[in-house]
């Protein structure tokens, strides 16, 4: 009977050293796995760092690009505006004057885009500040409709507005983004 129960002892020490072991080898497994996977993160942490960074200086040469180009396309076509303006207050043939015309009011048009592309990359960079004035909201819903009307007038149509008795003449705010809008 002690034969058997020291055999029994020895047999369930065996087990408990088999199990042991086999219990290290799993923790060793996992160790390995859980340092692979952190290697394995480590690797995508830093692609994405040095994928954010190429982004955040892709965006900056992007934002400092369109400034220049911007400035350096206003500056002439200001030119033209200027000059056009001052050739219209001449003596001029009907039809000189419209031509000028329709040059000075595609000139602002190029110059509204020009400027809605700086504003874009100024949205882009958190730095678009807005007018805070007053303005009058019909007289400017006016000018803003005889800048449209040539262009519709020219392609056959016609172009109305009508404004709501109830809507204020004088607001506070930005003109110039209202009238992009």
């Amino acid at each position: 009977r002690q034969l058997t129960l020291l055999m029994e002892g020895m047999w369930r020490l065996l087990q408990r050293r088999a199990a042991a072991e086999a219990l290290q080898r799993a923790n060793d497994e996992l160790e390995d796995r859980v340092a692979e996977r952190t290697a394995e993160l480590a690797r995508s942490n830093a692609d994405l760092a040095k994928a954010r960074d190429a982004a955040q200086a892709a965006s900056l040469a992007k934002s400092t690009f369109l400034a220049n180009m911007s400035h350096e396309i206003r500056t002439p076509l200001n030119a033209i505006i200027g000059m056009t303006d001052l050739v219209l207050k001449g003596r001029l043939s009907g039809q000189q004057r419209e031509f000028l015309s329709t040059v000075r009011d595609s000139g602002e048009a190029l110059l509204t885009v020009i400027n809605d592309i700086l504003d874009f990359s100024k949205i882009e960079a958190g730095k678009l500040v807005l007018d805070h004035a007053p303005f009058n909201l019909w007289e400017s819903l006016g000018d803003t409709m005889k800048s449209f009307a040539l262009r519709a007038h020219q392609q056959g149509l016609e172009l109305a507005c009508y404004i709501h008795p109830e809507v204020p003449h004088l607001l506070h705010g930005d003109y110039s983004r209202l009238r992009q809008v």
